[in-house]
């Protein structure tokens, strides 16, 4: 079997799979939870070369099950780490 005919079923698949969207479509925890089963189904049939990609949508992923929004979370991360009673760094 030529490369060709092995990988166009994958890409139909992943085609019938993605989500036309627009450019100025909000990064929302629906599309980086679509994109990162997309970009697994691709990994996970050969495309290695995809996976800092995943690993990238991993984490997008995981920020959003977190939570709140970015000022929020650097100021908890700041909060973490001063020296109220807790003697680290950041005075």
């Amino acid at each position: 079997m030529k490369p060709r005919e092995r990988i166009v079923p994958m890409i139909n698949q992943a085609r019938r799979l993605a989500r036309r969207t627009t450019i100025d479509e909000p990064v929302t925890r629906e599309r980086v939870e679509h994109s990162l089963m997309l970009v697994a189904l691709l990994v996970a049939n050969g495309h290695e070369k995809l996976a800092p990609l995943l690993d990238r949508l991993e984490h997008a992923a995981d920020e959003f099950k977190r939570g709140g929004d970015a000022v929020s979370r650097a100021r908890q991360i700041l909060l973490d780490h001063t020296d109220v009673g807790t003697g680290k760094a950041i005075r």
